[in-house]
């Protein structure tokens, strides 16, 4: 009976550290077993799954921390497409005005690390702003393909 209940446990374990797997430079994914376990032998990268299972991958992959990159496109998008439904109008004084918390956050959320690289993006959607935002109507969806297709937003975070 005991048996049972450590083998269930240890293929719970195991599943988890193997079904949350992302992209990393070994076959255990991410998470704390691939920081601390480089070999990448069969054996131990079943070691570093199962390490990985023990919670702290999850984290990891929520947060883009422990070798879990933040790889997902299609969730970055969702991410931002979220946001601004959430702050469209506060996004949008504050693209008129080129500064702002929720700007910098969304500013953020494009993958803008730096200060510098933030503020280029806020000063880019503010002269940007007729285009992104030609009306008061402008839904949130149609926000976000106008400021997907202003270069020099988008670009902003890339360049600094």
């Amino acid at each position: 009976m005991f048996s049972g209940k450590v083998f269930s446990a240890l293929a719970i374990v195991a599943s988890i550290g193997f079904v949350a797997q992302s992209a990393s430079a070994n076959d255990a994914g991410c998470g704390l077993g691939s920081m601390i376990i480089k070999d990448n032998t069969k054996v131990m990268q079943v070691l570093a799954a199962t390490t990985n299972g023990i919670g702290v991958q999850t984290v990891g992959i929520t947060l883009g921390t422990s070798n879990c990159k933040a790889q997902n496109l299609v969730m970055a998008e969702k991410a931002v497409q979220y946001f601004a439904e959430v702050n469209k109008d506060d996004l949008s004084r504050e693209m008129a005005k080129g500064e702002g918390e929720k700007l910098q956050t969304l500013a953020a959320l494009y993958g803008c690390e730096s200060d510098a690289s933030r503020a280029q993006f806020s000063k880019a959607s503010q002269e940007a702003y007729s285009r992104i935002l030609p009306s008061p109507e402008t839904s949130v969806t149609d926000m976000v393909k106008n400021l997907n297709s202003e270069k020099a937003v988008v670009g902003a975070c890339a360049a600094i």
